[in-house]
């Protein structure tokens, strides 16, 4: 940048920042924010990644540190409106963030996946320095993996399916009882494209979440094509997360 503005006599610079949200709406993020949008000033332009909304902050400007303070200015907005959606900022991913606050409470996390099939465990290893709180991983696709590896009983599957509430507890029950880590994940669902029903459509996931024993089960509903609900899963679970230790929800 010094060579351009020597040699084509440039004197605006030009300083951006992203900011990362997710948890939130497109639209509703956009309508929180948008008398921020309408600034020419810097500007304020999102742009939609994977589940993720990245707000982009750009000023332009013949000084650094006034730049700096523009963005910073804005950035404290976007704070005051959508402080609990946003995960991290710039190169910041969820399982990089995730990943920190993890070292620093020191806590371990071990998984069992069924229609995600270890996308979950792909996800959070990719994190250098992982193997400090990554414990475990089950790939459990099978009815037979379920009660071989997690001890799911045959009359949980046989009464409510291998897709319900009740197998995702006794899936993340079983991981817990087996790796007796701080964080124990399970998730159990319909990837599609085929498989659903009207009773179980494509996109229902259930994910079990057990914190030092105690089991919470999550119902959701996602979308789209059989990666994208995988991708989609992972990423909840992952924010879900990252803001129940951010909250102190787990000890």
């Amino acid at each position: 940048m010094p060579y351009l503005v020597k040699e084509f006599n440039l004197t605006e610079t030009i300083l951006s920042k992203t900011i990362k949200i997710m948890g939130i709406g497109e639209s509703d993020a956009e309508n929180l924010l948008k008398d921020l949008i309408k600034s020419n000033n810097p500007t304020l332009a999102p742009t939609v990644k994977e589940g993720e909304i990245h707000f982009r902050i750009t000023a332009k400007g013949d000084n650094m540190i006034a730049l700096e303070n523009l963005i910073n200015t804005m950035k404290k907005k976007i704070e005051a409106v959508l402080g609990d959606y946003i995960f991290g900022e710039n190169s910041d991913t969820l399982e990089s963030v995730l990943g920190n606050l993890l070292l620093v409470e020191k806590k371990s996390i071990s998984v069992a996946e069924s229609c995600t099939g270890g996308y979950l465990s792909h996800i959070l290893t990719n994190v250098p320095g992982s193997s400090a709180y990554f414990n475990r991983g089950y790939v459990t696709y099978s009815n037979d993996a379920k009660m071989d590896l997690l001890g799911v009983s045959k009359e949980t599957l046989e009464t409510y399916g291998a897709v319900s509430e009740e197998a995702a507890s006794e899936m993340v029950a079983g991981v817990y009882k087996h790796t007796k880590s701080d964080i124990c994940m399970a998730t159990t669902g319909i990837a599609g494209p085929d498989g659903g029903s009207i009773e179980k459509p494509v996109g229902l996931v259930y994910i079990g979440f057990s914190f030092d024993g105690s089991i919470i089960i999550i119902k959701k509903q996602f979308s789209g094509s059989r990666e994208s609900i995988k991708k989609r899963t992972v990423r909840y679970i992952l924010f879900y997360l990252l803001n129940q230790i951010k909250r102190g929800k787990i000890e």
